[in-house]
């Protein structure tokens, strides 16, 4: 008898001693308890991972479980990736309204595929190395190296046309590129007319080679 109190008192001293652990969805965290508490079991061994988010997001903890928050968050970063799709296709000149973001993802797939080859082809052209580099970062490789080949362009074009370029910004000198021109084509449209020459659709270049052979074969 003795010996059968003994096993019994035993058993209910080792059952107290074990520490209950809530489940995920029944605990509860509060902004004093969340930085601090670590839960160990189940679903609720990222709970501090959950605060973070939670954080990130700007979402309320207090009162709420781990599964209320991990809902909470999904849905914010839900919203987040679909405002930055709809950014993305904004960008590409792709509508959006009345469409689905399934529909919005694959017309991005589609036109950023048609940008990335139209911008390889511009890279290849100006040397510039695609392999390994995102379409931003082609892009931008590709708008710098295309802005120095047309300022070297303007430049020379006003040395041409007998306009000083230094000390002068590069939308100076083009200014005064394109009123020079517009002088000399209006000079060489008169001139031609008189010559019989459609000057309609054709550069300063081609007028002039025109007039040049109008002039030589009368001289013949």
């Amino acid at each position: 008898m003795l010996k059968k109190m003994s096993a019994i008192l035993l058993a209910s001293a080792i059952v107290m001693s074990v520490p209950v652990v809530a489940s995920a969805s029944s605990y509860t965290m509060d902004s004093s308890s969340a930085k601090t508490h670590n839960v160990l079991t189940g679903a609720n061994k990222n709970v501090d991972q959950i605060y973070q988010s939670a954080k990130k997001w700007g979402i309320s903890i207090k009162g709420k479980t781990v599964d209320q928050i991990r809902v909470e968050v999904k849905k914010a970063e839900k919203r987040s990736a679909e405002a930055a799709t709809i950014k993305k296709a904004k960008k590409l000149g792709i509508a959006t309204s009345g469409k689905t973001m399934k529909q919005i993802t694959k017309e991005i797939t589609h036109a950023e595929a048609a940008e990335r080859a139209s911008l390889e082809k511009r890279a290849k052209k100006s040397g510039i190395v695609t392999k390994g580099k995102s379409l931003d970062q082609i892009r931008k490789e590709v708008e710098k190296v295309e802005k120095r080949a047309h300022e070297t362009a303007i430049i020379q074009k006003a040395k041409k046309l007998g306009i000083v370029s230094s000390g002068k910004t590069i939308e100076q000198v083009t200014k005064e590129v394109k009123h020079a021109e517009a002088t000399e084509r209006k000079s060489l449209e008169a001139k031609a007319k008189q010559w019989g020459i459609e000057t309609q659709g054709k550069s300063l270049e081609k007028i002039k080679i025109e007039l040049k052979a109008a002039e030589q074969a009368t001289n013949d």
